[in-house]
């Protein structure tokens, strides 16, 4: 699973979430940056990806674009911290599997499996490359 973020807060939360499922092959990959996250959906690695809207200067709506431009495969869940209507269809116009506000549950974390056996790409080795 690659989490594109840039709040290391947001990312040490979503790990501790996920450490709590019972789940030894699914691993988490983290990408700080707008760039670092469009290469590393390139590569085309990951079951799914949890993509936050907030990157910096640059924003997830650029990156779910230019990933979809270019063909990216990989399931994205869009995240933010604001629960707005006109961001979910926006996301979802550009080709997010799903789209989620962040909160300290663990629904993040199996809507975000829910969403690699939906699509078809779920595998069997770790969620990680």
């Amino acid at each position: 699973m690659l989490l594109v973020e840039d709040d290391e807060d947001d990312f040490i939360m979503t790990q501790a979430l996920l450490s709590e499922i019972d789940d030894p092959e699914c691993a988490l990959t983290w990408a700080q940056t707008f760039e670092e996250g469009l290469q590393r959906l390139l590569e085309g690695s990951f079951d799914v990806c949890l993509l936050d809207y907030a990157l910096g200067e640059r924003t997830g709506m650029e990156l779910l674009a230019q990933s979809a431009t270019a063909g990216v495969e990989v399931p994205i869940i869009f995240l933010t911290a604001q629960d707005q209507r006109r961001l979910d269809v926006e996301a979802t116009r550009l080709g997010a599997a799903d789209y989620l506000v962040k909160s300290r549950s663990a629904p993040t974390c199996s809507s975000g499996r829910s969403a690699t056996r939906s699509s078809g790409r779920g595998r069997s080795r770790p969620c990680a490359s």
